[in-house]
């Protein structure tokens, strides 16, 4: 088990990291959540419930081609303020 002060770090989420890492769980020190969300990052961290709305529960046997599943994509940050996306990936999402 991998211990982390109040946020998970970067590392965490990589394949490559996986051995080493294994399960990990945060410990909140108390760190103010307004401090936390203020602060400038090119990374953001999606879980389960932020999710919810955007999963439709489906038939256990149907496949992805004939469902209407959402794509999930990593996107940097500047990307989501400017609320565009580059060319090239726009192409390939259409």
């Amino acid at each position: 088990m991998t211990l982390s002060l109040q946020l998970p770090k970067l590392a965490f989420l990589f394949a490559e990291n996986q051995e080493f890492v294994g399960e990990w769980e945060l410990l909140d020190i108390g760190l103010s959540e307004d401090a936390i969300e203020e602060m400038a990052t090119d990374y953001s961290l999606l879980e389960a419930e932020d999710m919810q709305d955007l999963l439709k529960p489906r038939n256990k046997f149907a496949i992805k081609e004939t469902s209407d599943a959402p794509c999930l994509l990593p996107v940097r940050k500047e990307w989501r303020e400017r609320r565009c996306l580059p060319q090239k990936l726009a192409c390939v999402l259409e």
